[in-house]
């Protein structure tokens, strides 16, 4: 055997074992890759509940839009409301001051 062919068989060998280190990494790195899209997909199922449960919170906690301008059309009309008894309250009592005030400004009346 000459150098020139015991360089080529040496050359051909460490292909050969570059080849196969190159397969078993692949490998490797296949069963990596497999567990790691594993633990992906149930934090993603784990997300989709949280999801799921972030939703109904929301719902049951925050109030929709129709509500609440139905709720501030309530309110609106209880204060018009308030106010016409106090205006009306106010009148009254208007009138029963005059109405003292006419008592005490009248000369006594003769006996």
């Amino acid at each position: 055997m000459t150098l020139n062919d015991t360089l080529m068989l040496y050359s051909a060998l460490g292909g050969v074992v570059v080849a196969i280190v190159a397969i078993a990494r692949y490998w490797m790195d296949m069963g990596a890759t497999k567990r790691d899209a594993a633990t992906a997909l149930k934090k993603a199922e784990g997300a989709g509940d949280e999801l799921a449960k972030f939703k109904v919170d929301v719902a049951k906690d925050y109030v929709s839009m129709q509500a609440l301008i139905a709720s501030e059309a309530r309110l609106r009309d209880a204060i018009s409301g308030m106010r016409a008894d106090v205006q009306g309250a106010v009148s009254d009592l208007t009138k029963r001051v005059d109405l003292m005030i006419g008592f005490l400004g009248r000369p006594p009346s003769p006996k």
